[in-house]
């Protein structure tokens, strides 16, 4: 109870002591949440899932990712987190040859993926977003009003956003770069400027890190920039022969040793977390989109079963399962 009578000497000291009360609680809490992930529930890890081709995530899996960076200090390098990630993250339709996901992008974002591969196709004054030629039933105008429709309402998270230019372009569609400012002018308010490096996380929130790479300016970094550490070898067969048709293509088991090194590499070999190591779970052209999902999200999960706390770099799948964005996730918190 908060004595309220006596000489005002007294009623400040009560007062400030329970300031002091108050904010050695919050600090505890915030601790507490900086060093912890939701488990697991017992019936998801009855049956883990590093692979989802359902249309929406599991709910345990969005209440505990949602807000992930939330508990992680602003001073923290991008290349010291372990990040979910999308690769074509637009492409739900077409057969099985153009399907790489099942989620909708909003779904990603709430089942904490936080790098999204989004390829355009300039078709007059927009961009369509494309898988080849699999037009994805959304402009880049959508998908910039659920990146910030997101992160006005979570303002602690932040987005990497490769930007490509995908398939031949519309007849007479004008120049990538004035389509880009076109999409700026509508709807970029939380697109990041220009950097030359990339950021901490607090440098992120409530924002959009562009990795550009397509013919254009005045926002993140390019996707040639030193700092970016890529493995994907996407042109992938089930062959005996590790490269089977040349030096740029590879077997299943190839890639996911490529994958489990790269995963390695992120972790030991990246000083200050100044590098960013993007490692490409997906291939095709040998097999299909799922095909690959399910033998190199499954090997992933394995392989994060006794993951310490270490940076993974940032995994760019296909339909991701819940228990492996778990997996990952769990790896920017202590035990």
């Amino acid at each position: 109870m908060i004595v309220t009578t006596g000489p005002r000497g007294a009623r400040r000291k009560t007062w400030a002591g329970v300031i002091r009360i108050l904010v050695f609680m919050l600090a505890c809490h915030s601790a507490a949440h900086a060093q912890r992930l939701p488990p697991v529930p017992a019936a998801a890890q009855a049956a883990p899932r590093a692979l989802s081709t359902k249309s929406a995530p599991a709910d345990w899996l969005v209440q505990s990712a949602a807000r992930w960076m939330s508990g992680l200090p602003d001073s923290t390098p991008l290349g010291s987190l372990s990040i979910p990630g999308t690769h074509d993250s637009g492409a739900r339709f077409g057969g099985y040859l153009c399907q790489t996901q099942s989620w909708t992008l909003e779904r990603m974002l709430m089942a904490g993926v936080r790098y999204f591969d989004i390829r355009n196709r300039r078709s007059g004054n927009v961009f369509a977003i494309h898988h080849g030629l699999c037009f994805q039933k959304m402009t880049f105008g959508n998908v910039l009003e659920t990146m910030n429709r997101f992160l006005d309402t979570h303002p602690s998270e932040g987005v990497i956003m490769r930007i490509k230019e995908e398939h031949t372009p519309a007849p007479g569609s004008l120049p990538f770069a004035e389509i880009w400012a076109k999409h700026m002018a509508a709807g970029g308010r939380r697109i990041a400027p220009a950097a030359t490096a990339p950021p901490t996380l607090g440098g992120i929130r409530g924002k959009i890190f562009v990795l550009r790479d397509a013919a254009f300016e005045g926002a993140g970094i390019a996707w040639s920039h030193p700092s970016i550490k890529l493995q994907d070898i996407w042109q992938v067969y089930d062959s005996q022969e590790p490269h089977p048709y040349g030096a740029d293509t590879v077997s299943i088991d190839g890639k996911l040793r490529l994958i489990r090194e790269w995963m390695f590499e992120a972790a030991e070999n990246n000083p200050g977390g100044k590098s960013l190591f993007l490692n490409h779970l997906s291939g095709a052209t040998g097999v299909t989109p799922i095909d690959m999902a399910r033998r190199a999200n499954q090997d992933a999960f394995d392989q994060l079963a006794e993951a310490e706390r270490k940076p993974l770099g940032i995994l760019i799948m296909d339909f991701p399962g819940e228990n492996l964005i778990h997996r990952i996730l769990r790896t920017n918190f202590a035990e």
